[in-house]
């Protein structure tokens, strides 16, 4: 993270994620369930940025022990990790290891903070 200007953190017992003003989002601590969103469960003993999520301006992030989700400036949706119990918001409870945005359809006439 050296040379970025950090905006925003939230932190679990087990992950932090943190994203920058130029919109870029990075996780690291434990990688079960795909929590951090690099595409697979290994851990991460420093910040990675999560690629997926590369061009997406990121305004917010929220995560928990099991799943993170996050916001963009264009009001994008993206949840990822443990899907058990339809806690990601795709209709299903598939994990997901890298950040997949929740449908429109979902979301119509809901407000998504920025």
């Amino acid at each position: 993270l050296s040379g970025k200007t950090v905006v925003g953190a939230s932190a679990s017992s087990e992950q932090t994620v943190i994203w920058t003003a130029s919109g870029a989002l990075y996780t690291c601590g434990r990688g079960t369930h795909g929590v951090l969103g690099h595409g697979e469960e290994e851990d991460a003993f420093v910040p990675r940025q999560v690629k997926a999520l590369s061009g997406k301006k990121v305004m917010g992030a929220s995560v928990s022990p099991y799943h993170t989700v996050a916001w963009t400036s264009t009001k994008e949706l993206f949840t990822f990790g443990w899907g058990f119990e339809g806690n990601l918001g795709h209709g299903g409870t598939a994990n997901e290891l890298e950040p997949r945005r929740v449908t429109r359809a979902i979301l119509i006439g809901q407000n998504v903070p920025s």
